[in-house]
């Protein structure tokens, strides 16, 4: 996960074309927090969904 987030946050600089001061690595952890809470949403999203599927086709065998 750690990894990760340093992979993002070295894209992010280095798309945004910035020198790594602090203003900059603040905005890339807030940008990489934001993305991996948006992932974890919607992969808890999918694995209720298809658990809950699952459980539907079971009820209906």
């Amino acid at each position: 996960m750690n990894s990760l987030n340093n992979q993002l946050r070295t894209a992010i600089t280095r798309l945004v074309g910035l020198k790594k001061n602090e203003t900059t690595i603040s905005y890339c952890l807030l940008y990489s927090l934001v993305f991996i809470a948006i992932a974890l949403f919607y992969l808890l999203t999918i694995r209720t969904g298809y658990k809950w599927l699952c459980q539907r086709n079971l009820l209906q065998k």
